[in-house]
């Protein structure tokens, strides 16, 4: 049922509202007409900041040996937050059963480091090189102890380690399986032997890498 007319125009006004806010939506939508600026969100606009400092600061590219240089890895300088074992354990088991994609740039570690620190040619602009970049190394510009940021992948770091060190284990395991082998081989047994030589030999190659990951190179 419409509403009734009142003595001060009450129905006018209802109108007049309606006509107001469609004006308003309308003026809204088509941003500077409005009067007002459009803007991103101000958490938005530092991210994109962010970043675009970050892409200016990006070096290059590189391989580096997150075993080797384990105890030079500083995590927890800009994301805080704490290791997480749950997280660690399901990335090692992704690892054991997928197999670990070490040199895709989606993969890559963030480090920060001075330039002078860098040897010159051990950084690549072309990421897509992935096994061919160079590896990584550090001059001797850089303190006798030296530390490098890490800007994330804490986790994943920790993974690879243990994946590493679980690698190795069952190379030495089935080389001593090999030589008791060796030992026992009749014909019966030359098939097995070689199907122990070929996973050592498939360890060997994957474990050739060692702890070598893709790494971007920012300048600190």
């Amino acid at each position: 049922m419409p509403p009734r007319p009142t003595k001060d125009g009450g129905k006018a006004k209802k109108k007049d509202v309606k006509e107001q806010i469609g004006k308003n939506t309308s003026l809204g939508s088509r941003g500077q007409e409005s009067g007002t600026t459009a803007s991103l969100d101000h958490h938005v606009k530092e991210d994109v900041e962010r970043e675009k400092s970050a892409n200016k600061a990006i070096m290059g590219y590189a391989r580096f040996d997150l075993m080797e240089n384990y105890n030079n890895l500083l995590f927890g300088h800009w994301n805080s937050r704490p290791l997480n074992e749950n997280q660690v354990k399901l990335l090692y088991q992704s690892f054991l059963i997928n197999g670990v994609d070490r040199f895709n740039p989606i993969h890559a570690l963030p480090l920060v480091i001075p330039k002078e620190w860098i040897v010159d040619g051990t950084v690549e602009k072309d990421h897509e090189k992935r096994e061919e970049l160079p590896m990584l190394r550090i001059s001797e510009k850089a303190p006798k102890e030296w530390k490098i940021k890490v800007a994330g992948g804490h986790h994943r770091t920790e993974a690879i380690h243990k994946w590493v060190l679980k690698m190795q284990r069952d190379v030495v395991a089935l080389e001593v399986e090999e030589k008791r082998m060796a030992k026992e081989v009749v014909e019966d047994g030359a098939a097995e032997i070689n199907v122990v030589k070929q996973r050592l030999q498939r360890l060997r190659e994957v474990l050739a890498y060692r702890g070598q990951w893709i790494v971007t190179v920012f300048d600190a």
